[in-house]
């Protein structure tokens, strides 16, 4: 019984560490996919609010709640409320808790893109800081002070060089 015991908290542990990771590997994809669409948008010519509106949009799955949950309850109305905030930006009352953290220990999506005019490329970053992955409860006791904050940054050609005059 005791041996049944051990073993058992042993597989839980590592079943609740893969959890951690899967969630991580995660965050990590959708700051990858965010990053993409906010290169795309910049590659293309459109403005960086454009494009970062795009990014954020990307990154929806990891950005937390709604601040109006009631408004974003279906698929369908995240869809809706996703194309709202493209038409609209921040005027269309559109928020999760991500986008605008309330205090500084809160987790923020950070989104950045840069023009490199030496090698005509656009670069993205995005990242998730403060990223909601270990309970601090479990992180204590394994000695991780802080989590690993998921980003990743994507360059691309930059086409709107090809039809747009600066």
């Amino acid at each position: 019984m005791l041996e049944t015991m051990m073993v058992l908290c042993i597989m839980l542990f590592l079943f609740f560490s893969l959890f951690q990771v899967y969630s991580w590997v995660v965050a990590k994809i959708f700051c990858n996919y965010s990053a993409y669409y906010g290169g795309k948008g910049m590659a293309l010519g459109y403005r960086l609010a454009i494009a970062r509106r795009a990014a954020r949009v990307a990154a929806i799955g990891i950005s937390g709640r709604a601040r109006d949950q009631a408004a974003v309850t279906t698929v369908d109305a995240e869809r809706d409320a996703a194309q709202l905030y493209m038409t609209k930006g921040d005027a269309s009352g559109v928020w999760y808790d991500y986008w605008y953290p309330r205090t500084g220990d809160d987790p923020q999506l950070m989104l950045g893109g840069r023009f490199n005019s030496g090698d005509n490329s656009v670069s993205t970053t995005v990242r998730l800081e403060n990223a909601p992955l270990i309970s601090p409860r479990l992180a204590i006791p394994l000695g991780i002070s802080r989590n690993p904050d998921p980003g990743d940054t994507v360059s691309t050609y930059n086409h709107s060089a090809l039809y747009l005059e600066e």
